[in-house]
């Protein structure tokens, strides 16, 4: 009985966009670990308390950030030539039309926000206001590369947010310590939007007019959008409202 040769397999010389991808999503889950870690250790519990409500707030917001990257991704396939470019628009429009509509509403309110979360400022809410624009900008952006299958494209854009706001924010922390810590967070997370769209892609502000021949099927679209946004946002509240009801009902040491 003859015993066949082991085989070492091989390691392939040229890493694919798949496994880029998967590597950078390692990569930014490690990173985002990191800057929890520090900023607690570095701010202490109370501190703590209020600089996590930004990054909590952040991923309640992310199930509208999902839809639309979601949406952009389908139907970015989907649709061809023309009819793509009026979807571009279209998606492009009403998640600039959200993103200003949640931000402006978070800058208006930014003193309940203060009292119902019990923050030591409420400017924190003020700077992350301005930023929530952006953050469905990246979603819009970073759904036509995964549309596009341009997955290394759509990793940078990952790897460029959270490398920013670790950076940022800890430089901040620890070479400014007199600005208030939930300001250096704030600041962090809105700079680090900047960076998210990075590589962008210029033809999300297309401003061509709506070919007249070109019509989508919009109801299509707007249902497919409002069932992927109540699963989003169900899986979200599910996962961070505990969070929310204990820095409500309790004090920050506490929280």
């Amino acid at each position: 009985m003859k015993i066949a040769p082991y085989t070492i397999p091989s390691i392939p010389k040229k890493i694919s966009a798949e496994q880029f991808f998967m590597l950078t999503m390692l990569l930014v889950n490690a990173g985002n670990y990191i800057y929890n870690l520090l900023l607690g250790r570095i701010l202490g519990p109370a501190a703590f308390a209020d600089a996590a409500i930004l990054i909590t707030l952040l991923l309640v917001l992310s199930f509208l950030g999902m839809t639309f990257q979601i949406v952009t991704s389908k139907y970015a396939v989907l649709f061809e030539a023309e009819k793509r470019t009026v979807f571009i628009k279209i998606i492009t429009r009403v998640a600039l039309f959200f993103g200003i509509l949640i931000g402006t509403l978070i800058v208006i309110f930014n003193q309940k926000l203060q009292i119902l979360f019990h923050t030591e400022t409420s400017q924190m809410f003020l700077i992350f206001g301005f930023g929530i624009p952006l953050y469905f900008l990246i979603s819009i952006n970073r759904g036509l590369y995964q549309g596009n299958n341009g997955l290394h494209q759509m990793a940078i854009t990952y790897q460029t947010e959270m490398i920013s706001r670790l950076v940022i924010t800890i430089l901040t922390v620890l070479f400014l310590p007199n600005i208030p810590s939930t300001i250096a967070v704030a600041l962090g997370i809105l700079i680090s939007f900047v960076f998210g769209l990075l590589p962008f892609q210029k033809n999300i502000l297309n401003n061509a007019k709506t070919l007249q021949n070109e019509i989508i099927n919009t109801k299509s679209v707007f249902t497919f959008f409002a069932l992927t946004a109540f699963y989003e946002f169900t899986q979200i509240i599910i996962n961070n409202s505990d969070i929310l009801l204990v820095k409500h009902y309790f004090s920050n040491n506490e929280a």
